[in-house]
């Protein structure tokens, strides 16, 4: 079974999606991270800067994003994991840096090529719970569930405030808006893969709800879903 949390950046979908695979014994795919390892390899084992980014080099793209090279592993004691060349490299990629790059070369068309083909092997050979931005509108359009999890731009940005904190990143209220502002037009207004609801999704807007009320509402559809299909 494949079930897609769809949405855009600091709505809640990473932390609900894991909870979520937890709840259901399913494998937790985070697409993003994968972006991240894409854009941490680049910066730092290519020696790109942020204005490089622009102009990534194909054969650099084919390098890292070799699936003999780079490998997700997930479960419920290590969590999700990236690592490349046998070298775990997940405690590099939850910065700020790492989000801007991969936020800008997430609009590359061969990295979400490649990241696709990554993500949908994952599939093949687990029941998953996946989230991003186009997991249930493009990586798995026939997803078994699809959800497409949202909120106000202003409770966003007041959630990512909080969360830095907890990692003593400092981060006002305007500068966040500001870059979810941003984000969220880079990832609308792409040409390949960009943020829309997928058909069929499910729209939950979780500005006034908490954590547990929208995994509530989740673990209510999947299974409601598998109860119909035994019935079938």
């Amino acid at each position: 079974m494949i079930i897609t949390i769809d949405g855009p950046g600091v709505s809640g979908k990473s932390t609900v999606a894991r909870l979520l695979a937890e709840k259901l014994g399913f494998y937790y795919v985070s697409s993003g991270l994968l972006y991240r390892a894409c854009a941490y390899l680049l910066l730092h084992k290519a020696s790109y800067t942020m204005q490089d980014l622009a102009h990534t080099q194909q054969a650099d793209i084919e390098r890292f994003l070799d699936p003999a090279q780079l490998r997700y592993t997930y479960d419920t004691f290590h969590k999700e994991q990236v690592c490349y060349q046998g070298v775990n490299i997940t405690s590099h990629l939850k910065t700020p840096e790492i989000d801007l790059a991969s936020s800008l070369i997430s609009s590359i068309p061969l990295v979400r090529t490649k990241l696709m083909h990554m993500q949908r092997d994952i599939g093949m050979h687990h029941d998953i719970v996946i989230d991003g931005r186009d997991c249930g509108s493009v990586v798995f359009p026939q997803a078994d569930s699809k959800f497409f999890l949202t909120a106000d731009l202003e409770v966003r940005a007041k959630r990512w405030v909080a969360d830095q904190q907890k990692k003593a990143i400092t981060l006002d209220i305007a500068g966040a808006r500001h870059e979810l502002q941003e984000r969220d037009r880079r990832d609308l207004e792409r040409k390949i893969s960009p943020l829309v609801v997928p058909e069929g999704a499910i729209v939950i807007d979780s500005s006034a709800l908490n954590r547990d009320q929208v995994l509530a509402m989740m673990e209510r559809q999947v299974q409601d879903l598998v109860k119909s299909e035994r019935e079938t």
